[in-house]
Parts: C-alpha cells; structure tokens; sequence
C-alpha cells in the first residue's frame, strides 16, 4: 500500500461495515466497494488485503461518505460500503496488514 493512499474502508465509525465486506466472498468486495471493473476483477481472482491504522494525534481528521454506485460500459457495481478519506496521512499511524480476504471464489 502506498504511503499516499487517501481512500479507506474502515471499522474507524461502524465496526459492522469490516465485519460486512469480510464475510463476503472476494469478487463481491469490489462491486461492494463500487471499484473499477479491472481492479474489481484482479481483487475477486487475488482477494483483499485488510489493514487497520489509528489517529496519531486526539484531532486527526477523516471524512466518511457512502461509495456510490459505479457504471463503466457494460460493467455495474452497485456500492453502497462505506469509505473513509484520510486528507493528511501524517495524522494517522502507518497501515499494518492484519488478515486477507482469499480470491478465487
């Protein structure tokens, strides 16, 4: 993952959106998540990483929102998990890796 990466799925303000997307099958995830057909298709064949980062400071800023829908030619996915935007990543601690979703289902 990459140090810049702004956009998050996080149980940061419902613990039941993780518990949501990990108990659906990888190739769901990306059309959960509202992803572009490719990456949707590469995450359902090589599944998710799932990391966990907290604030650094006791004011870090995030913003929540709810992933829309996603229409690309003849590709649909409907969304609706929740993401969170992470504008200053110097206010969080760095993202660790603690579980995989497995693809290929």
């Amino acid at each position: 993952m990459s140090d810049l990466t702004p956009l998050f799925v996080t149980p940061l303000f419902d613990p039941s959106i993780s518990k949501e997307l990990t108990t659906l099958p990888a190739n769901q995830i990306g059309e959960k998540l509202g992803i572009p057909s490719e990456q949707a298709i590469r995450g359902g064949a090589s599944g998710f990483d799932v990391c966990a980062m907290k604030p650094s400071r006791a004011k870090a800023i995030a913003y929540k929102s709810t992933i829309a829908p996603i229409v690309q030619e003849n590709y649909s996915a409907p969304g609706g998990a929740e993401q969170v935007l992470v504008p200053n990543r110097a206010e969080w601690t760095k993202p660790v890796k603690i579980g995989n979703i497995p693809g290929g289902n």
